[in-house]
């Protein structure tokens, strides 16, 4: 699991462990990042998905965590998520 996983670092990261053949989620907050991170998936048949999950919403990341880690038991966890100010 990567938080914050669909730009960026968080991205890069998540296409290094799709490319070592790991299950990987990525939990972000923007929903365009989250469909094209889906879409890229997708076409190139990786098991990599994204959810809309707002990290500074304790009860999201709970439940997003029980249901991700029913299907598949977590193994790693990346916490990568911020924000730049300017």
């Amino acid at each position: 699991l990567i938080t914050g996983g669909t730009r960026g670092i968080g991205l890069e990261t998540a296409r290094q462990f799709v490319s070592e053949g790991a299950q990987v989620s990525v939990f972000d907050i923007i929903s365009q990042d989250i469909e094209q991170f889906n879409t890229w998936s997708k076409a190139n048949n990786h098991t990599a998905h994204a959810h809309q999950v707002d990290i500074a919403d304790p009860k999201q990341v709970s439940e997003a965590v029980e249901k991700i880690d029913r299907q598949q038991p977590l193994d790693i966890l990346i916490n990568n998520a911020g924000i730049a100010r300017e």
